[in-house]
């Protein structure tokens, strides 16, 4: 069987694909933290009314990349910058359908190396899971530092 090429491209957060993206994202995160469950903070459910979210448009530093598997569009990510230093990971995202084919990974590897690029030197990436068998979420924040060589 041969494998689909993974695929980055940059493109406008407010662009047509990267809506479409963020709206079925917003549509499974609805799924997913819809019930309450006793002990778990009611910030980590979803209102079911509440109007699908749009992304704002790039900011200065900031960067926005969607990815394909073959001709598919089947990923998401972006960086936001939080000061001159700290960038965030945001919007990571990859359709059900193309999970555990390495389009996470790959996204995460082209954030990091473009992060890298303007000077950043530390990265944050805050991740929300939830354990369904125990109905428990959980939040999980991870900030790596980029190391730079002095030498060539």
């Amino acid at each position: 069987m041969s494998k689909l090429r993974i695929r980055i491209e940059p493109t406008d957060p407010q662009d047509s694909q990267a809506a479409s993206l963020l709206r079925e994202a917003a549509l499974e995160a609805r799924r997913l933290y819809r019930q309450f469950d006793v002990g778990v903070p009611l910030r980590h459910f979803i209102d079911s009314n509440a109007p699908i979210p749009t992304n704002a448009p790039l900011p200065p530093r900031g960067a926005y990349f969607i990815a394909f598997l073959g001709n598919e569009l089947v990923g998401s990510g972006a960086l936001r910058p939080l000061d001159e230093t700290t960038v965030e990971v945001r919007r990571m995202y990859v359709i059900r359908s193309a999970r555990r084919a390495g389009v996470g990974g790959a996204l995460l590897a082209h954030l990091e190396r473009t992060a890298a690029d303007p000077g950043f030197r530390v990265c944050g990436l805050k991740l929300e899971t939830a354990n369904f068998g125990r109905w428990r979420c959980m939040n999980h924040t991870v900030s790596f530092v980029f190391h730079r060589s002095t030498t060539m």
